[in-house]
């Protein structure tokens, strides 16, 4: 096999692959914010059963949620995961999450060279738990809108990344 055929084999490899791993809207999102925002993501620490009955988590769970009737908004300036519309029907819970990277730090890009993106990303999700298995069991809705109480807190060019941009 020559040299030629060799390399544009691995090349189709290398793009195939990239473009089976990649997912709608991770394009936009260098491995500096995603570091970021998932950096904030501690929904699996709180959903863990494996160490707590069930009871438990439900208390945790009530106390990490934001009250929209009642309470004013988290400061997610710096970034953070917020829980909110919490539904509680044992052995199930049903809440939505809101997470946000912080801003981005003036720094290049993993591969080098200047970036030019947002300041930030945010996105939101339904989640639903089960908790009569371990580990619980929970289904993800993703979401096209986030509270903007949460979102007028960001930098003025922060976008909106669909939760699925930040699995694998």
């Amino acid at each position: 096999m020559s040299a030629r055929r060799v390399l544009a084999i691995g090349l189709s490899a290398v793009i195939l692959g990239l473009a089976g791993c990649s997912s709608e809207g991770r394009q936009e999102i260098d491995g500096v914010l995603w570091r970021q925002t998932m950096a904030h993501e501690k929904l699996g620490a709180l959903l863990d059963v494996s160490q707590r009955e069930t009871e438990t988590v439900l208390a945790g769970l009530r106390s990490a949620t934001w009250d929209r009737e009642t309470q004013a908004p988290p400061d997610v300036s710096g970034g953070g995961m917020v829980v909110y519309d919490l539904d509680i029907a044992e052995p199930a819970a049903a809440f939505s999450v809101f997470l946000a990277s912080g801003p981005r730090p003036d720094v290049p890009r993993d591969g080098g060279g200047l970036y030019r993106g947002p300041s930030e990303v945010y996105t939101c999700w339904d989640v639903t738990a089960t908790f009569d298995l371990t580990p619980a069991t929970t289904t993800r809705e993703l979401r096209t809108e986030c509270p903007p109480t949460l979102v007028e807190q960001l930098l003025d060019d922060a976008a909106f990344v669909r939760r699925d941009a930040f699995d694998g």
